[in-house]
């Protein structure tokens, strides 16, 4: 049974906690970041990321710049839903590029939900905001 958060008496200084469930995203396909390939023109294509980094990263969307998709036709799951069926393309020539793909070697996981007590009690956010400044000098997250 889940508690409603209350109020805490600040009077004196709380055990405070925060607690983050993991949240697995572990990626069977994903962008290989290590990937880089020069089509015969001699345009060089790899993942880009937003940041500019090329190290990949859970929920930030990778992209192909100098590739474009296209669609070369149309094929049918078994309960007949349709999906598209193409090939990337270099912007600049045309050339069929086939971007590399892996998967995570380890299990991978990103904070989920977040819970805050106090003294064993759970409270809001704010509540716990305002205790961490209050009893620490600091913010809580």
């Amino acid at each position: 049974m889940h508690e409603t958060p209350r109020h805490i008496d600040s009077s004196r200084k709380p055990d405070l906690r925060m607690e983050y469930q993991p949240f697995e995203v572990t990626s069977l396909r994903r962008p290989d970041e290590g990937w880089h390939y020069v089509d015969p023109a001699g345009h060089a294509h790899q993942w880009e990321w937003p940041n500019g980094k090329r190290v990949y990263q859970p929920g930030v969307t990778a992209s192909l710049p100098t590739l474009e998709w296209v669609r070369t036709g149309t094929g049918a799951y078994p309960d007949g839903e349709e999906y598209e069926i193409g090939e990337h393309r270099c912007r600049q020539c045309g050339a069929v590029v086939q971007p590399a793909y892996t998967a995570d070697r380890n299990r991978v996981f990103i904070p989920g939900l977040v819970s805050y007590t106090a003294d064993g009690v759970p409270v809001s956010r704010e509540e716990a905001v305002r205790l961490a400044k209050l009893h620490y000098g600091q913010d809580m997250g």
